[in-house]
C-alpha cells in the first residue's frame, strides 16, 4: 500500500471527515460547497490555507483564529496610528546646532511630516477593515457557505498591507526625528543605530514571509490532491447517505398512505 492510501485512508477514519460531512449535512448547497473547497484548495493565494484549516480544523475554529489575528492586528495598528498622532499634535522642534546636518534638518522635518501623516492614514485604513471584518463576520457567517463566501470576498491582504506600511512609516519616523532634533555626535549614533535595527528587522520579517511561502508552496504540491480526494469522497459518501435517506422516507410515506 502506498504512503498516499495510507494518509487517504487515516484522514477518511479521522475527525477531518467528520468535519467535512458534517459541513456538507448541514450546507444550503453542498455540491456548491465541494466546488468553492476544491477551487480554493487548487489556488495558489492564501485561499489554499484557508481550506486546508477549515477541512483539518472546522470552520468553527478557523473562523475563531482569524478573529483573533484581526483583533491582535486592529490592536497594533491602534497603538502605532495613537503614537504618530501625537508625533503630529506635539510636533518636533528643529535642533539648532551648526553642524554638517543643519543644511538638511529643514528637508528632514518635512519628510518627518510627511511619514507621519502617510502612517497614520494607513493605520486608520488597517483599524478600519479590521473593524468591519469583525463586525461582518458576526452578522453574517454561519456556517461553512457562509465563512467560505466571506472569506473570498474579504481578502487579508488589503489590510495586513496597510498595517505592515503603518509599521515602515513608523519605523523610518525615528531616524529622521534622530535628524531633526538632535546634535552631533548623538545624532551620528542614533541615526545609524536605529536605521540598521528597522532594516534588519525588516530583512528578518521578509526572510521568514519567504520561507513560510515556499515552506506552504511545498507542503501544497504534497497535499494539493490528498485533500481534493478526501472532499470529493465525503461529498460523495454524504450524497449517497442523503440520497438513501431520503428514499426510506418516501417509502415509509406511502407504506403509511
Amino acid at each position: 500500500m502506498s504512503g498516499s492510501q495510507i494518509l487517504d485512508d487515516r484522514l477518511l477514519s479521522s475527525h477531518v471527515a467528520d468535519n467535512l460531512e458534517m459541513m456538507f449535512s448541514v450546507s444550503y448547497d453542498a455540491e456548491q460547497l465541494c466546488k468553492t473547497l476544491v477551487s480554493m484548495l487548487q489556488s495558489s493565494s492564501d485561499l489554499h490555507l484557508v481550506a486546508r484549516s477549515v477541512i483539518l480544523r472546522g470552520w468553527h475554529v478557523t473562523l475563531d483564529s482569524k478573529r483573533s489575528a484581526w483583533v491582535n492586528l486592529g490592536v497594533v495598528a491602534a497603538l502605532f496610528t495613537t503614537l504618530l498622532w501625537t508625533s503630529i499634535v506635539e510636533p518636533f522642534q528643529i535642533c539648532d546646532a551648526d553642524d554638517w546636518l543643519a543644511s538638511h534638518r529643514e528637508t528632514a522635518k518635512e519628510v518627518l511630516t510627511v511619514l507621519l501623516y502617510i502612517g497614520i492614514a494607513f493605520g486608520l485604513v488597517a483599524v478600519v477593515l479590521v473593524v468591519q471584518q469583525l463586525v461582518h463576520s458576526i452578522q453574517y457567517v454561519h456556517s461553512a457557505d457562509d465563512f467560505l463566501w466571506f472569506v473570498m470576498l474579504n481578502r487579508d491582504l488589503l489590510t495586513d498591507t496597510c498595517a505592515v506600511l503603518c509599521l515602515v512609516c513608523t519605523g523610518a519616523c525615528v531616524p529622521t526625528a534622530a535628524v531633526v532634533t538632535l546634535k552631533e555626535p548623538e545624532v551620528s549614533i542614533c541615526f545609524f543605530s536605529t536605521s540598521a535595527c528597522f532594516v534588519c528587522v525588516f530583512l528578518l520579517w521578509l526572510r521568514s514571509l519567504c520561507c513560510s511561502i515556499f515552506h506552504h508552496a511545498g507542503m501544497t504540491s504534497k497535499s494539493r490532491e490528498v485533500l481534493i480526494k478526501l472532499v470529493k469522497t465525503v461529498y460523495s459518501n454524504t450524497s449517497l447517505s442523503d440520497s438513501s435517506a431520503h428514499g426510506h422516507r418516501s417509502s415509509t410515506m406511502a407504506v403509511y398512505l
